[in-house]
């Protein structure tokens, strides 16, 4: 219980610095209700969109990997911004094999790959 709360901290303080222009955080569903393995997002959700990381890794995952999929999901909100592309794929990899969105290549170039929840890099 005392993880959870200091993580609510830390994503408050986060998004305290970021909140000018940046999604928010809702760790309240379960990844499987996301329909991805973490994560999701809806960029018309908030004034900035909302990335949805899923409460089980939310409170479990390591704090890098809770700040490297939120990294991931705010790169698919701003393509989606961008350009209206539902696909979130504008600057992805499409030759990539884990992931061909545009978070993905925000995650790989900020953290230096795919941030596991455990913390390690794929």
């Amino acid at each position: 219980m005392l993880r959870i709360r200091v993580l609510l901290a830390m994503t408050a303080l986060f998004q305290s610095f970021a909140s000018a222009n940046a999604a928010i955080i809702d760790p309240t569903h379960k990844s499987a209700d996301l329909g991805h393995v973490y994560a999701n997002n809806d960029p018309s959700t908030g004034q900035y969109g909302t990335v949805y990381i899923g409460s089980e890794y939310f409170s479990q995952g390591t704090d890098v990997f809770v700040f490297a999929t939120y990294a991931h999901e705010l790169g698919n909100i701003l393509d989606y911004n961008l350009t209206q592309n539902k696909k979130e794929d504008t600057h992805g990899n499409p030759n990539d094999p884990i992931d061909k969105d545009t978070g993905s290549q925000v995650e790989r170039c900020v953290f230096g790959g795919y941030v596991q929840p455990d913390g390690s890099l794929r």
